[in-house]
């Protein structure tokens, strides 16, 4: 029987978790300095930081600089690891570990995982939150 190898509706992260519930509550658990659970702040960040580091993805992708997505997708691993994004987290991951000899189109069909994964986690976090 041969393996069955994932299309662009099946991710090969599908089975990891959209968010880490736990680094979510450590992150509730802990008070900023305006007396409000740190959390609200760390997510505002996450999210700023996750918008610029997908869009500079994008525009390498765009750009033809394929070499340097390797280098960009590290710390937009970190920050998703941080607020407990761990499908995303994998996605970078993935992208990160192409190397400089990734082709356009898987690191287009990878950034467009790491997009919907984004988005999942924001409107994940952004319902915790509220």
């Amino acid at each position: 029987m041969e393996p069955t190898l994932p299309n662009d509706n099946q991710s090969p992260t599908a089975d990891i978790p959209i968010l880490d519930a736990t680094r979510l509550a450590t992150l509730r658990n802990v008070t900023g300095e305006n007396g409000r659970p740190f959390l609200f702040e760390f997510v505002e960040l996450f999210e700023t930081d996750a918008t610029e580091r997908i869009a500079g993805l994008r525009a390498a992708i765009a750009g033809g600089t394929l070499p340097q997505l390797s280098k960009q997708a590290h710390p937009l691993k970190g920050s998703c690891r941080n607020v407990g994004a761990a499908r995303m987290a994998a996605e970078c991951q993935a992208l990160e570990q192409s190397g400089e000899e990734v082709q356009a189109d898987e690191a287009e069909r990878i950034l467009a995982r790491i997009e919907s994964s984004y988005l999942e986690v924001r409107d994940a976090i952004r319902q915790l939150v509220e």
